[in-house]
């Protein structure tokens, strides 16, 4: 786990920076140097797979959540009714 340390220093040098900190703080901007440490690219195969995947798992949620509004509302006794059917088994 990486931990990320501030100073700011002692003395009227490290309350100088200690202003300059709570300033950039408050503005939302911090001065930091940004070094890229990788990049990738995904492939066209691999993006075209997720969407198909994502499609599937929507229609099969969107399914699932259609027949527990249709149990749940519909009536009360049909869903005890399947309850005790998969008890019973």
């Amino acid at each position: 786990m990486k931990s990320l340390v501030a100073t700011t220093g002692t003395g009227d040098e490290g309350q100088k920076k200690a202003n300059e900190l709570q300033i950039h703080l408050r503005a939302g901007a911090l001065p930091v140097k940004v070094d890229v440490v990788g990049a990738g690219q995904v492939s066209a195969e691999l993006g075209s797979r997720f969407k198909s995947q994502v499609l599937i798992a929507g229609i099969i949620a969107l399914i699932l959540v259609a027949i527990v509004v249709h149990f749940g509302t519909n009536n009360q006794t049909s869903l005890s009714y399947a309850f005790n059917i998969l008890q019973a088994k």
